[in-house]
């Protein structure tokens, strides 16, 4: 339910230091002349970059079987046309619906509390995960630098800058979504120590500091599954009153049914 997603520390630092494109005509991908906007997924918004890959590979595997399927004349099949006007009806009712339906629909903050008490057992987890800072670096003698100053008690500046300069945010991983290296150290040896590092990897030197350790049972607090809780009630208050949008839309529309 809250996988992580596998390599979870390769993907974070193969991002650190990219900056994030503002510009909503920022190209994503491109096939041919055709080009993928930023702007083309707020249909489908996240800030999830695996997400956003899966998106975007999709799109480009969709287009170029579009590119080879009209070089081969299928465009032109009568069938496959009145699929695509049967389709285009069915995905301008479904834009329709969502329009009218997601507007002044909310989830409030209350509604998020309650559902997550009423629902605690989907909440469970089914492995062990550890809550952690992580910091990589190519560079031995600074990740011996940045172990240094995790492991010492006090030096609240010295941490605070150390925390600055390298984005360091915590993370919750599971078992079995890291590279062997960082899996060994956390879930492989019977240490509960916090500190773990530099470890060396083939991508270089890994810093890991555990804050919190979590056993299979346990239950995700409510800031870790926020955002799925708040789809969870979105999604029903929005079938819901998809419901009662279309028996409006049945009761004022003269229709035959024989």
């Amino acid at each position: 339910m809250f996988s992580v997603q596998k390599y979870f520390f390769i993907l974070l630092f193969l991002f650190i230091g990219c900056d994030k494109p503002s510009s909503k005509l920022t190209v994503l991908a491109k096939v041919g002349s055709i080009e993928l906007l930023e702007k083309d997924l707020l249909e489908h918004p996240t800030n999830n970059k695996t997400k956003i890959d899966q998106l975007v590979n999709r799109w480009v595997s969709e287009e170029i079987l579009f590119n080879h399927a009209v070089k081969s004349g299928f465009n032109n099949n009568i069938d496959l046309n009145f699929s695509v006007d049967k389709y285009a009806r069915k995905l301008a009712g479904q834009h329709y619906l969502r329009a009218v339906v997601g507007q002044g629909l909310s989830v409030s903050g209350a509604e998020v509390i309650e559902y997550y008490n009423n629902n605690l057992d989907s909440f469970k987890r089914t492995q062990k995960a550890v809550k952690v800072y992580h910091v990589f670096t190519n560079n031995k003698k600074e990740a011996s630098e940045v172990a240094r100053v995790l492991g010492v008690k006090g030096k609240k500046q010295e941490k605070n800058e150390l925390f600055v300069k390298y984005d360091i945010l915590p993370v919750v991983v599971e078992t079995g979504s890291l590279i062997p290296e960082l899996e060994k150290a956390l879930f492989s040896t019977k240490s509960k120590k916090r500190l773990y590092g530099p470890i060396k990897s083939s991508f270089g030197y890994h810093i890991l500091y555990v804050l919190e350790r979590h056993m299979p049972g346990s239950i995700f607090i409510l800031e870790e599954v926020y955002d799925e809780v708040f789809q969870r009630v979105f999604q029903q208050k929005f079938a819901l009153k998809s419901l009662h949008v279309l028996d409006s839309l049945r009761n004022h529309t003269p229709y035959i049914i024989n």
